[in-house]
């Protein structure tokens, strides 16, 4: 996704959050600004997805794109290792690691205490160093 997008994408989702906190008030609004966000991105994603473009056959030879494949290999390993944790693991993984929120935010978020946030990532993070399909996935990239 390029810069441009990015910011057209918040931009949307402001539009509408503003529509929206202008009628009633937002209990969380950061989470409720993160959701609107995603949610924008996902609408646009299904759009450009039943649009199919038709490219001209020459200009494609033309542009040799890399190899996703290795990519792909990757990304399931990492989704099969994540599924292979307790929902309060995953979560605390995601909202940890993937949304970079800080420990006291994921514990706000989750409803529980800013300890068990802790003690929680650390036995994740345990279980995915350990996942066979990362630890695979790892061993691949080392040359």
């Amino acid at each position: 996704m390029t810069c441009t997008r990015a910011q057209d994408l918040v931009q949307a989702a402001l539009e509408k959050i503003f529509r929206v906190w202008r009628k009633r008030e937002i209990e969380h609004p950061f989470a409720y600004a993160r959701r609107a966000v995603l949610n924008e991105y996902l609408s646009g994603a299904r759009s450009r997805w039943r649009e199919t473009p038709v490219a001209d056959p020459a200009e494609h030879h033309e542009q040799a794109e890399p190899d996703h494949a290795a990519g792909l290999v990757d990304r399931d390993a990492l989704l099969a290792a994540l599924a292979s944790l307790a929902p309060r693991e995953r979560a605390v993984i995601v909202l940890r690691y993937q949304q970079n929120l800080t420990e006291a935010a994921t514990a706000e978020q989750l409803g529980i205490r800013v300890g068990t946030v802790k003690s929680t990532a650390s036995r994740a993070m345990d279980k995915l160093r350990r996942s066979p399909d990362l630890v695979e996935t790892h061993q691949r990239r080392q040359p």
